[in-house]
């Protein structure tokens, strides 16, 4: 499909205007702000127009226009599906390294910690604490 939309120079009507199938790429899935333009709503900008016309499995039963249109914009409404879902798991695989990230610094964190109370039990090897001091003053 991206393949056909690259040789048809297949173009998205927006709100700003008109934005190439590489455009889309760079668009958020979701914007908090309605002034940002956002894949959510080229997608339903294509719905509306898809809805608009009169779906006919006879290709008779449209002009040639309007079938063509209606062709382009399937083919549009699947490529920003496509998109949609490319960017959602990438999102999803994000969120994971993420957390596999944080936990692995926390083992990490943990380690040294044990590591030191390792090395602790070492030093101390079963003297009191009052001998402990001892040592200390004897080495100052």
């Amino acid at each position: 499909m991206f393949k056909e939309a690259s040789r048809l120079k297949l173009r998205f009507t927006t709100t700003r205007g008109m934005i190439t199938t590489e455009d889309l790429w760079t668009l958020p899935l979701k914007s908090e702000v309605q002034t940002t333009l956002d894949l959510d709503t080229v997608a339903r900008n294509i719905d509306s127009a898809l809805n608009g016309v009169q779906k006919s499995f006879v290709k008779t039963d449209l002009n040639a226009k309007e079938q063509k249109e209606f062709e382009l914009n399937t083919l549009r409404m699947n490529i920003v599906i496509n998109i949609i879902a490319t960017k959602q798991a990438e999102e999803k695989e994000a969120r994971k390294a993420k957390a596999k990230s944080s936990e692995n610094a926390r083992k990490r964190e943990l380690l040294k910690e044990a590591i030191i109370i390792e090395e602790a039990k070492k030093l101390v090897d079963g003297k009191s604490l009052k001998e402990l001091k001892k040592e200390l003053k004897e080495l100052s």
